[in-house]
């Protein structure tokens, strides 16, 4: 058993390694994207892209930009924030209701448990609470184990430049030893909820396709449309550089094209859109007949979702960006005003400079629409209205 988990420690090792290699030359290549379309924009007229003021537009300045936040907070972040609050006194009621209040929203319920996760990574004093006084609770079973899951993403995370040291070795190791158990213990404490398998899919991603596919089909078995399990899985069919995009292309493609529109799984195309910019230099991923029509179908069907969706809110990122660089200005320049301040999400967030990156953009498309004597954009469904959240 010694030996497995320590093969296992070190294939974690090399793989972590090797995705923030990649993940460090994209952010380089962005950056290089940065610097060639400023000065593509000084060439053609020296001193527009700095004298272009975003506010003149009615849009926040550069300065006033949130990196932290990829949307601003709704209803649902602030019952998150109240629970979080109360959670730093050890009171973990407010954040058992929480969850509660998800009820079977599936996808509102990962979510959820994500939030909690995060936050009893910090300080779990409250989820102990919770599980002593509630022993048999399947939310409590289930943010346990997704808090289990987060620690070992965390430390899959590490700085190349740093060694595992032998302390972090063994946390590891509890982790692994830990978290499967925990997302099994969950699952057969809630039969019918998806939320442990979806968090055991995370659990076991870089591990063999056969035992990664079993755990997603248990997940989309119970929610054929889930949104966390699926984005799960197209990570693990992410290329490394060496390897096709095709096969990834192909896999997403095929889940849009069953998926329902408030499902916004036709979103993962811009996701695996966003992964084959990152190997070119000149931005042509966005401007195929394909890549189109998988940008049409995401604005269609944002149009289903209320507007402080949170997944909703990731894809108007990706929107804006591919639209931006299809030159379609108008529509480009429309979701940057859903968009607000709000810019802690990628592919703003992959860059060095999160907000120069979106700034740039930003004003590539606001210089665009201007200079076609600002049109109106095409009609299209807006978001619908913000709904309540316990």
């Amino acid at each position: 058993m010694t030996v497995w988990i320590a093969v296992a420690v070190a294939v974690l090792f090399v793989a972590e390694r090797t995705l923030r290699w990649y993940a460090e030359r994209r952010v380089a290549r962005l950056d290089r994207r940065i610097e060639a379309l400023e000065a593509r924009a000084a060439a053609a007229a020296p001193g527009a892209s700095d004298a272009l003021d975003p506010t003149a537009f009615g849009l926040p300045a550069r300065a006033d930009l949130d990196t932290e936040h990829g949307a601003p907070p709704s209803r649902a972040s602030s019952a998150a924030d109240r629970a979080r609050a109360a959670a730093r006194s050890g009171d973990w009621t407010p954040s058992a209701a929480h969850l509660t209040a998800a009820g079977t929203d599936w996808d509102e319920r990962h979510l959820r448990i994500e939030a909690l996760a995060r936050h009893a990574v910090e300080d779990d004093t409250w989820l102990r609470n919770w599980l002593r006084k509630q022993p048999d609770s399947p939310d409590a079973a289930v943010v346990h184990a997704a808090t289990l899951v987060t620690r070992i993403g965390r430390l899959r995370a590490i700085q190349p430049e740093r060694r595992l040291r032998q302390e972090e070795l063994r946390t590891l190791r509890l982790l692994l030893d830990g978290a499967l158990p925990a997302c099994t213990r969950a699952a057969a404490l809630a039969p019918d909820d998806p939320s442990p398998w979806a968090w055991r899919l995370e659990a076991v991603l870089g591990r063999s396709r056969t035992e990664f596919d079993a755990v997603f089909q248990e997940a989309v078995d119970r929610a054929p449309h889930h949104y966390g399990a699926h984005r799960s899985a197209f990570r693990h069919r992410t290329p490394m550089p060496t390897e096709p995009v095709e096969p990834m292309i192909a896999f997403v493609e095929g889940i849009a094209a069953t998926a329902p529109p408030e499902s916004l799984l036709s979103g993962l195309v811009l996701e695996a859109l966003l992964v084959v910019d990152s190997r070119q230099q000149d931005f042509a991923a966005w401007t195929t007949p394909a890549a189109r029509r998988a940008v049409d179908r995401v604005l269609a069907d944002l149009g289903t979702v209320p507007a402080d969706d949170p997944r909703a809110a990731e894809l108007r990122h990706l929107v804006a960006y591919g639209l931006t660089h299809d030159g379609r200005y108008a529509e480009a320049v429309g979701q940057f005003r859903l968009i607000g301040r709000h810019v802690g999400s990628p592919p703003w967030s992959w860059a060095s400079d999160p907000a120069a990156w979106f700034g740039t953009v930003r004003n590539r498309a606001l210089a665009g629409w201007d200079a076609a004597g600002r049109p109106a954009p095409p009609e299209a469904p807006g978001p619908r209205p913000a709904v309540g959240a316990g």
